[in-house]
């Protein structure tokens, strides 16, 4: 009875210390499951790759190509993609995209975005002209923001004469008229982009 007592009590023993081996084994084979999972960090590393490539292709600067299908500003019509540097089916709303003349657009890179955008003239009107507009042309054609030059009861109308980039603003000579009974006047002034809009600064 003893011999038997013995024997069973070896039995279990052997039993339980079998049963731990088979934890760690468990355990073991959830570290290989782990190593198995070794793709994560090899997924982690590729994220900043992508985004260091992504970030270091650069947006083409704006060319007077792009002007031709810019955002217009609104102004007697609504704001809408030009075809071929006018607004389609205006009368008189169109983009100055002429090189070699004064007026003509400036490429530089106004709003700081890290390519070059285009400040040119946007000229419009229904049954009178409206003054000169400034329109500021980013990627893809799309308006950043414009600016109207005159436009009050003393000038009505106004019409740019020439742009000279200066750093990242634009000198701009331009003349305002319509105003009954008083000659046209000339303004030359600066034209920053601050704050998220056009700003004009008279000399």
């Amino acid at each position: 009875m003893v011999a038997g007592a013995v024997v069973a009590a070896l039995l279990v023993s052997g039993c339980a210390a079998q049963g731990g081996r088979s934890d760690r084994a468990g355990s073991s084979g959830q570290s290989t499951g782990g190593t198995a999972d070794t793709p994560r960090p090899s997924a982690v590393t590729a994220e900043p790759s992508q985004r260091t490539s992504s970030a270091g292709r650069r947006t083409a600067d704006v060319t007077a190509h792009d002007l031709l299908t810019a955002v217009s500003p609104g102004c007697a019509y609504e704001s809408e993609r030009m075809v071929g540097g006018q607004v389609p089916g205006a009368i008189t709303a169109y983009v100055r995209h002429e090189p070699g003349h004064p007026w003509s657009p400036v490429y530089l890179d106004m709003a700081a975005l890290g390519y070059r955008q285009a400040l040119s003239v946007f000229v419009c009107g229904g049954e009178s002209m409206d003054p000169d507009r400034l329109m500021l042309t980013g990627a893809g054609g799309e308006l950043i923001d414009s600016l109207v030059l005159g436009g009050s009861g003393e000038a009505p109308y106004s019409d740019v004469r020439s742009m000279e980039p200066v750093g990242n603003s634009v000198r701009v000579t331009w003349v305002a008229s319509g105003a009954a009974g008083k000659d046209p006047v000339e303004h030359a002034g600066t034209v920053r982009y601050e704050d998220g809009n056009l700003t004009y600064t008279e000399d």
